[in-house]
């Protein structure tokens, strides 16, 4: 029992940080707001992967220690919508990508209670 609580805890802080790191990449890169593979990018690189990018082709360069750690991509993405459409901060800033996710939630939510 002790075990499942100490984990829950973690797990907990492990969102916790995640957000912090999620809010701070939206904050100082906005373009990170209306696309996740951008976001994903700047939390690598803020997290110790070096990330280069030039004219549209990039890399990602990192230990094997560093992506059994790194923080999932599921994770950076489920903290972008808390914040976006739970805090309701930080919004995308392109109107077509905050109208693409709005059709796309209702599309979805729709296939499931189906």
């Amino acid at each position: 029992m002790t075990d499942n609580i100490h984990y829950s805890e973690l797990v907990i802080n492990t969102f916790k940080n995640s957000k912090e790191l999620v809010k701070e990449i939206l904050t100082k890169y906005p373009v990170a707001r209306d696309d996740d593979t951008i976001l994903i990018l700047y939390c690598m690189k803020a997290q110790g992967f070096n990330v280069q990018a030039n004219k549209g082709v990039f890399s990602i360069k990192g230990t094997i220690d560093m992506l059994r750690f790194m923080k999932s991509f599921e994770t950076l993405t489920r903290v972008r919508r808390e914040i976006q459409n739970t805090d309701g901060i930080l919004l995308p800033t392109n109107i077509d990508v905050a109208n693409k996710r709005n059709i796309r939630q209702e599309v979805i939510r729709r296939y499931y209670r189906n």
